[in-house]
């Protein structure tokens, strides 16, 4: 691992991703995005899964 880059795994993750765009005049002026990388992190294996999220539980439950 150099830095924040991880090699290519050629795992598939599935994870959550909200895109927000601000329209000026019927043109995008602005856009912001916001991913769930702590789900796709775990799916590759870099983070391991708290043991009762992985259950199903939600995180709050999880501590």
């Amino acid at each position: 691992m150099v830095g924040w880059v991880f090699p290519p795994s050629g795992k598939r993750v599935v994870y959550d991703e909200v895109i927000l765009l601000q329209l000026k005049d019927g043109k995008v002026a602005r856009q912001r995005g916001l991913s769930d990388n702590l789900t796709a992190a775990c799916q590759l294996g870099i983070l391991s899964t708290p043991p009762a999220y992985s259950k199903g539980k939600p995180p709050s439950q999880a501590l």
